[in-house]
């Protein structure tokens, strides 16, 4: 039997070395403890205004667990009457935070435009919807992010607003998260033993790490480029591999008796195209690199053709060769 629940590739190196870790590990691997929070649900006493864009599941649980620590938490939502004022999160052991809602609407200006944090935690396909609706309203200085940095947010957030606002997005999500009552109760399935966010900004990097750190009790580390994580090669190959190993099969006419569940039931054959999919990714990926270098190399013998002399390196009359 396959144990297989989380994988991650590689964090800032292209290399592609997955690990597997059992439901166990999940249990005992308690990033937070709910039971140090403090129950600071009545009034918000810490100095950051959060907006969470987006309910579904890691809105829930986020919006808990930053509501829980006393900040003041506004949810940009569709569907804002079925929200209640507070949300519980529960974890794998038990243990349970509740995060009071400052306000919860479908109205940018009263929640983005409030707001000192933006967060989006919504499908790649709604970002630039939610970008371009949260715009008008923000305040300047206001920090924007997403949850979700594999799906184009940077690009599209530069699009819209240019260098105006600080941008960071999450490599990879902090959680695996499940709903439990929408609008009310969520559940927190897996941590991560550390996370990377990429910002356009230092000062940005300066202020949010330690702050992330704080509210989701995890290291986090600065990446050192945006790249690292607009191409992680984690749920764009993750996802599609899995689908595959389910569905590959279907004919038309198949039916299937029972929902199948999607990390529980994981098994080799997911994992064999996963890999393969990993191994396809890094061979574009070092094919992408020497092509990159070829044209450095080009690029600067054109400019300083006394490189191409050997005075600073290897040329082809002395037996050297440019990049292959």
């Amino acid at each position: 039997m396959n144990p297989f629940i989380r994988i991650f590739g590689a964090e800032t190196e292209p290399q592609g070395a997955f690990i597997a870790e059992t439901v166990q590990n999940q249990k005992t691997m308690k990033a937070i403890d709910f039971e140090r929070i403090p129950d600071d649900r009545n009034e918000p006493t810490k100095p950051y205004t959060f907006c969470i864009c987006g309910g579904g599941a890691l809105g829930h649980v986020l919006a808990g667990v930053i509501g829980a620590q006393g900040y003041d938490v506004r949810m940009l939502t569709g569907h804002p009457d079925a929200w209640q004022s507070e949300i519980t999160v529960e974890d794998l052991a038990g243990s349970r935070c509740t995060g009071r809602l400052h306000t919860i609407s479908d109205r940018a200006e009263c929640t983005a435009g409030a707001a000192d944090i933006v967060l989006l935690c919504v499908p790649g396909h709604l970002i630039r919807r939610e970008l371009l609706r949260i715009a008008p309203c923000l305040k300047p200085g206001t920090r924007v992010g997403s949850i979700v940095s594999s799906t184009g947010f940077f690009i599209m957030a530069k699009r819209i607003f240019g260098t105006d606002y600080p941008l960071f997005g999450f490599q990879r999500v902090p959680f695996i998260a499940r709903v439990g009552k929408y609008g009310s109760s969520a559940q927190l399935l897996g941590y991560k033993s550390r996370l990377n966010m990429a910002f356009t900004d230092a000062r940005t990097a300066e202020e949010c790490v330690p702050l992330f750190e704080s509210i989701l009790r995890t290291p986090v580390s600065p990446l050192h480029h945006i790249l690292e994580a607009m191409l992680t090669n984690s749920n764009p190959i993750l996802h599609p591999a899995r689908l595959y190993g389910l569905f590959s099969e279907w004919r038309p006419g198949m039916t299937y008796e029972r929902i199948i569940p999607f990390y529980e039931a994981w098994d080799d054959r997911s994992s064999e195209v996963l890999i393969r999919c990993d191994e396809e990714f890094q061979r574009l990926l070092r094919r992408r690199a020497k092509a990159r270098y070829r044209r450095c190399w080009n690029t600067t013998n054109r400019r300083m053709p006394h490189r191409s002399r050997g005075k600073y390196g290897p040329s082809k009359r002395s037996g050297g060769s440019e990049p292959r």
